[in-house]
């Protein structure tokens, strides 16, 4: 079979260049939005557009495809994911939002997870309770200021979630029956954590080798 040497045409540059700036902007929905597109004489499907993301940013967005991951796989597989939030500050009450994003399947078993977004748009961070009415889940985490915390339970998908400070509830939600994806790429936070390790030994050993 002879090599396919066609140069792309404007309309294949064009929609990769439109998909790293759906992904550099955290439009996920974009996603289904490029599904039925052609792209090199091919018609896409959801997980072709959605491979072809992260092939795009390396090309039209360097930054974006250095250690970044897609942040629904992240929560799907990890239960937690923080991301920056950019928006307004509270008008009333402590700054938290409790929202309920849709439903999913683990990676491994395939048992059903709710998702749950938790905005902190207030100016501290805190150290927060989401939990099950049924008290049967629950996970405590810190919520740092300016940040919306996704977080996977596997409470059940009929289970009500309240959110709590102090064991004090500040907000109850109702699981949504919409099916969740956002694939923005947000920085891997392994490779985070392993250059905060990295430039603590760096320091540690600066101050080993710094002459008293």
């Amino acid at each position: 079979m002879r090599p396919n040497n066609r140069a792309p045409d404007l309309s294949d540059v064009q929609l990769l260049s439109d998909l790293a700036s759906a992904a550099s902007v955290g439009q996920a929905e974009r996603r289904s939005e490029f599904a039925g597109h052609t792209f090199g004489g091919k018609r896409m499907g959801i997980e072709h557009a959605r491979a072809l993301t992260l092939v795009c940013a390396a090309a039209f967005c360097p930054a974006l495809s250095a250690e970044t991951v897609f942040l629904d796989e992240w929560v799907i597989h990890h239960g937690r994911a923080v991301v920056a939030y950019a928006g307004p500050g509270p008008s009333s009450g402590v700054g938290l939002e409790l929202a309920a994003m849709g439903r999913v399947e683990a990676l491994s078993d395939r048992r059903p997870l709710t998702i749950w977004r938790v905005r902190n748009s207030s100016t501290q961070t805190l150290t927060l309770t989401l939990r099950s009415a049924d008290g049967g889940w629950a996970v405590d985490f810190l919520s740092p200021a300016h940040t919306d915390n996704f977080l996977a339970s596997d409470a059940g998908e009929q289970q009500n979630h309240e959110l709590l400070v102090a064991e004090e509830q500040i907000a109850i939600g109702v699981p949504s029956s919409e099916l969740w994806a956002d694939d923005r790429l947000i920085p891997d936070p392994r490779s985070q954590q392993e250059r905060h390790q990295s430039q603590q030994q760096q320091t540690q050993q600066q101050q080993l080798d710094t002459p008293i």
